[in-house]
């Protein structure tokens, strides 16, 4: 009797052993990637109405085929096919389990060199850090362009002057506000950042993004007299943390009689160190906080026995790059009293604290790479007539070498060899002539250029590990 009631409590709770028969083979399947795009095919499984295939958590698709496509995938993304065959029957024999395998679409080997033309004008401003998105924009329309697929978007009623790494621009919105309101664009949308709390002004402006976009920082313009404003001046920074959306001023230092005229944020690398702008008594100083709680440094500042200054590294237009290895921008040398100032390449490690300066060069630093490679513009304002390429850590005005030069020399790449524009066949391609380098990605390997043309801002980009001729 036990004998039996075991026999009978193993028939109740056991599957059946034809069930797992009477199922439909999985079918064999290969996939062949082209491009950005798969193309899956597989032998055909007796007894089926149709196929099932998705791909990764998308939608499932239905097809009586042996072979789908799947397009304009993501470049350097690893994607799961997921394919079963469905019973024509299913009371008789049950559809089979989802068959899956991984492909990845490799990063694309784009050109060495590319160029586009905008059409609202915008120009570029920034490169992300990973190298893979541009940032821009000018007189209220931006750009952002997607270097993995050549694609540029146009925005309006906005500036951007940074990009994080997944392609979150930051800048000004003046779609209210024609003097412009501190903004992210996050997947098409505009998100305000609110200074309610701290101001009623309108006109503000994110100047700089962490890479993983987590933290930004900014100014906003003060017209009423605040603590902030008779800490800072009329332009007080601030300091963003996107993720808890929550502003705070970065810390103050005592001046003296140097006083605050304004302050201004430009830049901040992945740890949080962020770069800035003192202006004081007609001088620009660049200054360096290595975080938002410690009061910051002067990037260099001299001054003789009366307090005039006789160098500062200091302009509204300097920078730090990417991985904040080094600030660069504009030099200035005074005469006695302060007076008669002349602006010079100038390049800082911020490591070392060494100063690189061209002296003998009337003109400004307008790029570096964080392994030291310095991009000098020839002039004191505006365009020059082309970047010249030195090394600061070995380097000096006799070893500058124009950049079309030192592309062909170090990196076997003559511009000559491609097509005059991404986005539009042009009659009147630009020469390499008063092409200006303005951004390099964290492993300095992407140089972002603009230039003025008789049809406005040009943007372009060189990728020193691209397809080095139109063969490749």
């Amino acid at each position: 009797m036990g004998a039996i009631l075991a026999l009978v409590f193993v028939g109740c709770t056991e599957t059946p052993s034809g069930q797992e028969q009477n199922r439909l083979s999985a079918p064999e399947f290969s996939c062949r990637v082209d491009g950005n795009s798969v193309l899956v095919s597989w032998s055909a499984v007796s007894g089926v109405a149709y196929y099932e295939i998705k791909l990764n958590a998308s939608d499932v698709e239905k097809t009586d085929k042996l072979v789908h496509k799947f397009e304009g995938l993501d470049y350097g993304t690893t994607y799961t096919v997921a394919l079963r065959a469905v019973s024509a029957n299913e009371q008789t024999i049950a559809s089979s389990e989802f068959a899956s395998k991984q492909v990845t679409i490799e990063l694309r080997k784009t050109p060495a060199y590319r160029e586009w033309y905008p059409y609202n004008q915008a120009a570029a401003n920034a490169i992300s850090d990973n190298g893979l998105w541009v940032a821009g924009g000018r007189d209220g329309m931006g750009m952002i362009i997607n270097l993995v697929t050549d694609e540029i978007t146009e925005v309006e009623a906005c500036e951007f002057a940074d990009i994080t790494d997944n392609g979150v621009a930051v800048g000004c919105y003046k779609g209210e506000s024609m003097d412009g309101e501190a903004a992210l664009y996050v997947d098409g949308e505009v998100v305000k950042v609110d200074l309610s709390n701290l101001t009623t002004t309108n006109m503000s402006m994110l100047t700089g993004i962490t890479p993983d976009g987590t933290y930004a920082v900014g100014w906003y313009w003060e017209y009423e007299d605040t603590y902030y404003s008779k800490t800072h001046g009329m332009i007080v920074p601030f300091c963003y943390d996107v993720v808890k959306k929550k502003i705070t001023i970065p810390a103050h230092r005592t001046l003296g009689s140097l006083g605050s005229d304004a302050m201004s944020l430009h830049g901040v690398t992945p740890d949080r160190k962020i770069f800035g702008c003192l202006q004081t008594q007609q001088l620009m100083i660049s200054v360096l906080w290595q975080d938002e709680y410690t009061p910051y440094d002067f990037c260099a500042l001299e001054v003789d026995e009366e307090g005039y200054p006789q160098f500062i590294l200091g302009d509204n237009n300097n920078h730090i790059t990417q991985l904040g290895n080094y600030v660069y921008g504009y030099g200035k040398t005074f005469m006695p009293g302060g007076y008669g100032e002349t602006s010079h390449p100038a390049v800082l490690d911020t490591k070392t604290k060494e100063l690189f300066v061209l002296d003998n060069i009337v003109g400004s630093t307008t790029a570096v790479t964080d392994d030291g490679i310095a991009f000098i513009n020839d002039t004191p304002y505006y365009m020059g007539t082309t970047s010249f390429v030195v090394d600061v850590k070995e380097g000096s005005a006799e070893t500058m070498v124009a950049l079309e030069e030192w592309l062909l020399d170090e990196h076997q790449i003559d511009v000559n060899e491609f097509e005059p524009s991404c986005n539009e066949t042009i009659d009147d391609p630009y020469t390499l002539e008063g092409l200006i380098t303005i951004g390099a990605s964290a492993d300095g390997r992407k140089l972002l250029g603009i230039t003025q043309t008789n049809r406005g801002w040009m943007t372009c980009v060189i990728d020193l590990d691209g397809a080095k001729t139109l063969e490749e």
